[in-house]
């Protein structure tokens, strides 16, 4: 090779290296930290832990607005409750559960103090011992006859291996469901199978992966929006069934998974890359960012110290879904990229208040190293590059008003100017999106009986952007609300569980939002189309074009059988106002192991 050659080459590479030699440092320096496995976003121990939150409050490092948990955050929480004398005896189970489904952290807490004196029976699926102790004290529990003595050897795992210095977690995922939607005569189906696996190596690194295979049915109106954008919302590429296939009159086809690395880089800060996805927020939805749209690839830095949170997110996206019925061949989808940056702070013991900011971009052939600068106000170098690119800001709140009532609210601001604002012409550039919400625990003095009310709305246009490449999504889903933008919602969700076992939901959805009469025009609902093709400047207001009025109500019920073995009966009415015809009436039943239901995501 020619000495000129080898510049070009190490010109060509020299992001490429740069970054391979920053992870091989981050990888070297980690070797003298620790590190957790995450939770799965929406599962019940977020839902515990919140819930503990709300009533006996948090260490000021623990900022629970920004999901996914870490697994060893929810054991020191415990532990922490506990040093506090405050956690109860009717909690017993809950706090059990959690202690079990974490139980790698459980087991090196107790190598320094294991004080194991009684054994008991359970008839619960298997014969257990458990540490004896006074009630709500972090404790794990053990079979005492493991099936085949290597599988169950605990009740959370099908399989588990403690080492001092290698721990694993193999569990199988399983989601069966069928139902009958009595409108229209349909059989909605789901046949979801998968592994979930994760791994420890000296209290250092972490590695976690799930791996799934799905084929779906669908109700009519969520299969004409999988039609609209060609895209199933969290899911990449899928093969459409025919009606000559098992799921009649039509079904899907898709294979999922997601797999991260976590390094502790120091005692305060965190790295983490992958696959999968984030959530920013204390709601049921998220003006910010959700978990609505399919996995992706970012990496994070998490940094905690004192009473902050800050989080940097880079991350590669894709600008389309595709499927079997429009293939792109050999085809790369065009890539877009994300940064995102959140401080949170824990300004009193009960009020925390945030920052957001993040960029979207769309280059042909780079990633904008600008945005690399993990502290940078995005906006900033927007301008000094031009300002092609998509930046939102925003600032969130929560304020937990008593140990039964916790408010909270979000603002995102995509684009305005004062002088319109204040005009209330309806200019079309005052973009924004807004969240109120309020949680009220024993509702009526019913222990564990829970509400949860919540706003969310964005005016027209939000969240898109002239490259109609650069707007807020991945693969043709939006990154935060699912609605996209034009829209109006109020969520009402009641939750009884009186114990870990029994869980019963209600909700309901009543949402506006405005469709466009034509794939020609721009009402600014649909987030995927360039804000130039609006149809008016002036005049603009939310849920403009043609009105879509959904009153959308539906229940849950689930009884555990063993851990994370779950029986469902599930039912839903859904109904367009101003269509009639667009009703679905559906009623089913199903069994999961270690899957969230996300009913409230059907839209």
């Amino acid at each position: 090779m020619k000495k000129n050659d080898l510049k070009i080459l190490l010109h060509k590479n020299y992001w490429s290296l740069k970054l391979s030699c920053l992870l091989g440092f981050l990888f070297f320096y980690s070797l003298m930290s620790a590190q957790s496995s995450v939770i799965p976003i929406g599962s019940d121990q977020e839902y515990y832990i919140d819930r503990l939150c709300i009533q006996y409050g948090s260490p000021p490092y623990f900022q629970r607005n920004i999901k996914p948990f870490f697994r060893k955050d929810i054991i020191d929480l415990l532990q922490y409750w506990d040093s506090l004398g405050v956690l109860q005896e009717k909690e017993a189970s809950f706090i059990k559960y959690m202690c079990d489904e974490n139980n790698e952290w459980t087991w090196k807490l107790h190598q320094v103090t294991d004080t194991l004196s009684k054994s008991f029976v359970d008839s619960n699926f298997y014969y257990l011992r458990q540490i004896e102790a006074k009630p709500g004290y972090i404790t794990y529990t053990q079979s005492e006859k493991p099936i085949l003595k290597y599988f169950y050897q605990s009740p959370a795992h099908f399989f588990e291996v403690n080492k001092k210095d290698f721990y694993l977690r193999l569990n199988p995922m399983l989601n069966l469901q069928g139902g009958r939607d009595l409108t229209n005569s349909e059989s909605i189906l789901a046949n979801q199978r998968g592994v979930d696996l994760r791994v420890g190596i000296d209290d250092k690194i972490y590695v976690q992966t799930n791996i799934v295979e799905n084929q779906l049915s669908y109700p009519a109106f969520f299969r004409n929006k999988i039609s609209k954008f060609n895209a199933i919302p969290g899911v990449g590429f899928f093969k459409v069934l025919t009606k000559s296939s098992t799921y009649k009159p039509i079904g899907y086809d898709y294979f999922l998974s997601n797999a991260q690395l976590g390094i502790k880089i120091s005692n305060h800060v965190q790295l983490q890359i992958g696959h999968g996805t984030n959530f920013i927020g204390d709601g049921i939805r998220s003006e910010f960012l959700s978990d609505y749209a399919n996995d992706y690839f970012f990496l994070k830095l998490n940094t905690r110290i004192w009473k902050f949170h800050y989080q940097n997110i880079f991350a590669e996206l894709a600008a389309n879904s595709y499927s079997s019925a429009s293939p792109q061949g050999n085809q790369l989808t065009p890539k877009k990229y994300m940064a995102t940056h959140t401080l949170q702070l824990q300004a009193l013991p009960r009020w925390n208040i945030g920052l957001f900011e993040t960029v979207l971009f769309h280059r042909k052939d780079h990633f904008e190293f600008q945005y690399l600068n993990p502290v940078i106000i995005y906006r900033s170098v927007e301008g000094s590059i031009g300002s092609p690119d998509n930046v939102m800001l925003g600032i969130n709140s929560r304020y937990d008003v008593n140990k039964s009532v916790s408010m909270y609210g979000q603002l995102l601001i995509d684009e305005f100017q004062a002088s319109e604002v204040f005009k209330g012409n309806g200019y079309w550039g005052n973009k924004f999106g807004f969240q109120a919400g309020v949680k009220y625990l024993n509702v009526l003095g019913i222990d564990r009986l829970d509400a949860q009310l919540e706003l969310n709305t964005a005016r027209p246009f939000t969240y898109s952007h002239f490259d109609s490449i650069a707007n807020y999504s991945n693969q043709s889903t939006p990154l935060a609300h699912p609605l996209g933008a034009n829209y109006k919602e109020i969520l009402l969700k009641l939750r009884y569980q009186p114990t870990v076992k029994w869980t019963a939901n209600a909700y309901a959805m009543l949402y506006k939002w405005g469709d466009d009469p034509s794939t020609n025009e721009n009402y600014g609902s649909n987030i995927f189309k360039s804000y130039t093709t609006r149809v008016s400047d002036f005049g603009n207001k939310t849920t403009q074009g043609i009105l879509r009025n959904i009153v959308y109500i539906g229940a849950t019920f689930s009884y555990q059988l063993f851990h994370n073995y779950f029986f469902d009966v599930n039912a839903y009415y859904r109904k367009d106002k101003n269509f009639p015809a667009d009703n679905t009436k559906y009623i089913g039943a199903g069994f999961r192991v270690n899957m969230w239901r996300k009913d409230m995501n059907l839209l």
